[in-house]
Parts: C-alpha cells; structure tokens; sequence
C-alpha cells in the first residue's frame, strides 16, 4: 500500500530563538513584543510614554550662588543639632535654682519639655550625660515648683528606662534616696507619681538599683504609698512591688507584699 507523501518538516528539540526585534502581528497591526527584563521593561515604558514627554529640549543648567544658598539654609533649618539643642536647654536650667516660690517657671518646664524630645534615645540619654547635663536634675528634684519637681523626675525616669549605663549613674549619685524621700514627704501627689514612675525605671531588672531602695527603707515608703487615696499612685506602687517580688523572691515571705497587692489592691478596684 503506497504511504501518503508528506511534506518535509525539520523538528528541532528546542526551537530556534526568535530574531532581535521580531514581533508578532494580529491582523495588520504589529504588536510590540512583551518586555522580559527589567532594561526591556523599561525601554518598553519609555516608548510608550514618548508622546507625553515635553516638545522641548530640558533647560537644566547648573544652580547659580544665590540659589544654592537658599537651598542650603533650608535643609539646615530643617535638621537639629541634638547635643547643641541639648547643651543650649542645659544651660537654662543651670539657674533653676535661683527661681522663686513666686516665680514664672515656665521658661524653666519648656526647656525640660525640649529635653524630653530627645532624650528616649539610649544614646542621646548617654551623650546628656556626658554634656554634664546630670548637674541640673538635683536642683529641679529640689525646686520650690510642682512643675520642675515633676519635670524633673519624669527627666530621671525616660533617663534610666531600659538604659544601663544611665542606671548606674543614678545608682552611684544617690538619686534612689532623693526620689524615696519625695514620694514619702512631697505634698503634690503629681510630683509622688512620677517619682515611683522614675524609681520603677531605675530598679527595673536591676539587682543593685533595688537592693540601695531596701537599703533606704524603700520598701515601706512604697507599701506605705498603697493607703493613699490616689488610683495613679496606688496602681504604680503595686505593679513596683510585684516586680520587686519578682526579682527578689524571698520578699514575698518577709512582707506579703505581693499578695496584699494582688488580692486587696486588683480586686478592689475592680469592686470600685
């Protein structure tokens, strides 16, 4: 039986690449072929975009004296010299002392203010030290005002909040029976407030920094703090001494501190 001609066909495994710049057409119309890089992509993008661009020649010429100077004087407005900034508030500060009970001291709580912007920064924290920016706090705990006691132990409390190297300054410089002796006798319940919220951070995960609190009684000034009538003050010092129990666990036998906090403290308040 004679087999059917068939025409003569060269079958490769692999076909032949295309010719650069082949495409493919529908109809009459030539369609560009689908980009399959990232310097194809971008060739594609800029062919198909050439109608929007400008009808005319870029005019980029390079900047003259007076603009350069403008620009220049606007980024430098626009970024801060943090120990500058840092030394200049400082430097107020350094006369809080002089201040009186009747004095305006806001100029005083707004340099506090700009210190605070800065200094949650570990390293900004250390470099405050190293500037003798410690020298100021003493006399802000001591001032005649509220607003500078607080400042100022809010200033000891972003200080030392997970930062070592400040703790133990604090640590070394007596500021643990400074802080103790302003929750126990100080009249404003803010500034009390702040004070445990500086004491919490400078015990926090410190063995030393709690072991100097026991050393000045700090243990019964803060449980002393759980019969005030203040929810802030109350709820600070509890979470304080449960962390204190946590970190020296035969406390919970010599005190029962914990389980006063725990059952009389939550569950009353709860009640409430």
């Amino acid at each position: 039986m004679p087999v059917p001609h068939r025409p003569a066909r060269d079958m490769a495994l692999m076909p032949a690449p295309e010719p650069s710049g082949a495409v493919a057409t529908q109809g009459d119309i030539q369609q560009p072929r689908p980009p399959t890089s990232l310097q194809g992509l971008l060739r594609f993008c800029m062919e198909a975009t050439k109608a929007e661009d400008a009808p005319h020649d870029s005019e980029f010429q390079a900047m003259d004296d007076e603009r350069r100077t403008f620009l220049e004087n606007a980024l430098k407005a626009l970024t801060v010299d943090v120990v500058e900034e840092l030394q200049r508030q400082i430097n107020i500060l350094k006369n809080v002392e002089q201040v009186k009970a009747d004095d305006d001291p806001t100029r005083y709580s707004d340099a506090i203010d700009k210190i605070l912007e800065f200094i949650d920064d570990i390293d900004t924290s250390n470099d405050f030290h190293k500037i003798g920016g410690f020298m100021i706090l003493f006399p802000c705990l001591r001032s005649p005002h509220p607003r500078i006691r607080v400042g100022g132990c809010e200033l000891l409390a972003v200080l030392c909040q997970n930062n070592p190297y400040c703790q133990q300054v604090i640590i070394d410089n007596g500021f643990v029976s400074e802080l103790l002796r302003i929750v126990e006798k100080d009249e404003d319940i803010n500034v009390c407030i702040k004070a445990l919220y500086a004491l919490g951070g400078i015990t926090r995960d410190n063995r030393e920094a709690l072991e100097q609190l026991l050393s000045h009684n700090g243990l019964e000034v803060v449980v002393n703090t759980l019969k005030r009538n203040n929810e802030k003050l109350i709820t600070k010092a509890t979470f304080m001494l449960s962390a204190f129990c946590r970190m020296i666990p035969e406390l919970k036998v010599l005190t029962n501190v914990c389980s006063y906090c725990t059952n009389s403290h939550f569950h009353g308040t709860s009640k409430r």
